[in-house]
């Protein structure tokens, strides 16, 4: 997600990590432990959630030094406890903007979605209204062939 190639993807992204953490918070799911059972035991984490919130948090840490192990723990605590897609979307925005990877002109794609639904609204909402819209931007379905 980090890298700026992949900010067109940036929703289906956000679904498949959520969907992902989803996959760890259930136990039903993922039984057999995720981490090397020989070198911590059996016992070392409490469960798969546990372990995966502390292996990405060391993860992010490892990635982005400007970051402070609270704010890197805040993040990931975040995205494991939300459950609902557009709160998860903007979580992760905010942790992008947080982390510096992306610049100004980046950020815009993250916005791209929101952007887009309100520039069609504008536009549904003028078109309603006769006369608001110029006639030479009216598409007129009767135009002549």
């Amino acid at each position: 997600m980090t890298d700026t190639f992949h900010t067109p993807g940036f929703k289906l992204h956000c679904k498949i990590l959520m969907h992902l953490f989803s996959l760890v918070k259930n136990d039903q799911v993922i039984k057999a432990p995720l981490w090397d059972v020989a070198a911590k035991g059996p016992t070392a984490y409490p469960n798969n959630a546990a372990f995966v919130q502390e292996f990405v948090c060391s993860l992010l840490a490892s990635s982005f030094p400007n970051m402070t192990p609270v704010q890197t723990q805040s993040a990931v605590a975040g995205m494991m406890a939300i459950e609902d897609k557009r709160a998860f979307k903007h979580h992760m925005r905010d942790f992008l903007v947080q982390t510096k990877a992306f610049g100004n002109a980046e950020t815009d794609q993250l916005y791209a979605d929101e952007t887009a639904a309100k520039i069609a609204e504008a536009q549904a909402r003028l078109q309603a209204i006769p006369g608001m819209v110029p006639p030479n931007q009216v598409n007129d379905d009767m135009a002549d062939s």
